[in-house]
């Protein structure tokens, strides 16, 4: 999920049930993920991105947000759907889960991605270079600041593991990623 202003999170209360989010936050379901956590999410003000788009307005210039479904397990990613009615040329955040659309995405003129799904490739040789991505993609797109074109990529490695519980020259994080006028 990107958080493109403010502070705020959906932590839980002390009563153990979700506070409202308190800043513009878009998100896009995972590969794990099923469309009956979204009314959850969307009940703490969480927007999901299910193959649309939503503009954020700020100082009377507008951003848009786009967010694709996993293409992964249930295969019902649309970029063309996700980007239907944003203006060729107006600045563009492109939410994938996934990097596996990133090439189609910068020819359709996306200005940033972010994605994760990757985990950085949790065990990675010295360097940082993962063993297993969990994706066709070029190795590259794995973890961190990446270009395809004029597009600007970030793949963030999050904070879990999937099939081996453990973590090697990879740690885990959490980016928060600052978007600034250009």
């Amino acid at each position: 999920m990107a958080r493109p202003t403010g502070r705020s999170t959906g932590r839980s209360t002390s009563s153990g049930t979700p506070s409202r989010v308190k800043a513009c936050v878009f998100g896009v379901l995972g590969n794990h993920d099923t469309a009956h956590i979204v009314p959850g999410l969307e009940a703490i003000g969480i927007r999901m991105l299910l193959n649309e788009n939503a503009a954020l307005y700020r100082g009377g210039a507008r951003l848009w947000f786009a967010g694709v479904d996993d293409p992964d397990h249930y295969r019902t990613d649309d970029l063309e759907r996700a980007l239907a009615g944003i203006p060729r040329g107006e600045p563009t955040v492109l939410l994938a889960h996934s990097t596996d659309g990133f090439k189609a995405a910068a020819a359709a003129g996306v200005n940033l991605m972010l994605s994760g799904h990757t985990h950085g490739g949790q065990i990675c040789l010295l360097g940082g270079i993962p063993v297993l991505t969990s994706t066709r993609m070029p190795r590259r797109l794995a973890s961190g600041r990446w270009r395809q074109g004029t597009m600007h990529g970030y793949t963030a490695r999050g904070v879990g593991t999937t099939s081996v519980d453990a973590r090697f020259n990879c740690p885990p994080e959490i980016a928060l990623i600052t978007l600034k006028s250009a």
